[in-house]
C-alpha cells in the first residue's frame, strides 16, 4: 500500500484522497492523527435479502438467528428475517437456532430484492453423567474419594439426586440435551454448594463434581 505524508500549516487545508471498499451503506468516520472526519456510502441500486429459517417439516423457527458479516437479525414469529440497503456483492451468511445445527456460506446478492430460505437440521443430542465425590475422604490404595449420595444436581432447570451405584460411587446422569452452555450445580446439607458452567458437545460427556464440607 502506498503511503503519503501531508504536513499542515496552521489554518491551511488540502485534499487527501484515498481508497476504501465498504460493505454497508452508512456514514462511516475518519481519524488520522487527532483529525477526523466522514464519507457516506450511497447505494445507487440497493439490494433487500430476506426469507424464512424453519425446519424439515416447515415449521418457522422463531428462536433462530441470521448473520450477514456481522450485520445479525432475530427471526419474527413467522420465521421470516429480513437485511435492507445492502450492497450488491458476495457474504457469507450464518443461521443459528438452540437444538439444532447451525448452517454458514456464502450467498451472492444482486440489486433488489433477494430471497433465501433455510431449513436446520436437529443437533445430535448429548448427555452428561458423572459421580459426586467427598474431597475430604480419600482412598489411596484404591485411588477414589468417598461418594456423596442424596446430592440435588442441577442442569439449568433439570434436577437429578446423586445416587449409589456400587459401594464407591454416587451417580447422576442427565440425557437428550441440546449441545451448548450449561450451569452444572450440586449441593447437599453439610456440604459446600458447587458449581461450574460446562459447554455440551455432540455425545456422551463425563463431568464428576467434588464437594467440600463445610
Amino acid at each position: 500500500m502506498a503511503k503519503e505524508t501531508v504536513v499542515l500549516q496552521p489554518s491551511q487545508s488540502t485534499v487527501i484522497s484515498f481508497e476504501v471498499t465498504p460493505t454497508v451503506a452508512k456514514t462511516y468516520q475518519v481519524s488520522v492523527d487527532g483529525l477526523t472526519g466522514s464519507f457516506t456510502v450511497l447505494v445507487s441500486a440497493p439490494a433487500t435479502l430476506s426469507g424464512t429459517v424453519h425446519d424439515k417439516a416447515g415449521n418457522p423457527l422463531t428462536f433462530a438467528t441470521v448473520e450477514l458479516d456481522g450485520l445479525k437479525r432475530g427471526v419474527g414469529v413467522d420465521g421470516v428475517y429480513t437485511f435492507a440497503y445492502l450492497i450488491p456483492g458476495t457474504y457469507i451468511i450464518t443461521v443459528t437456532c438452540s437444538g439444532y445445527s447451525p448452517r454458514s456460506g456464502p450467498i451472492t446478492i444482486a440489486p433488489g430484492y433477494n430471497e433465501r430460505s433455510i431449513m436446520l437440521e436437529p443437533g445430535i443430542p448429548t448427555s452428561v453423567e458423572g459421580c459426586v465425590y467427598d474431597l475430604g475422604v480419600y482412598y489411596p490404595a484404591l485411588d477414589v474419594y468417598g461418594a456423596v449420595p442424596g446430592a440435588i444436581i442441577k442442569l439449568n432447570q433439570r434436577v437429578f439426586t446423586s445416587y449409589m451405584i456400587d459401594q464407591w460411587h454416587a451417580y447422576y446422569i442427565f440425557e437428550d440435551l441440546n449441545p451448548g452452555g450449561y450451569l452444572l450445580s450440586a449441593e447437599k446439607p453439610g456440604y459446600r454448594y458447587w458449581a461450574a458452567s460446562i459447554i455440551l458437545k455432540p455425545g456422551r460427556q463425563t463431568y464428576h463434581i467434588l464437594l467440600r464440607k463445610e
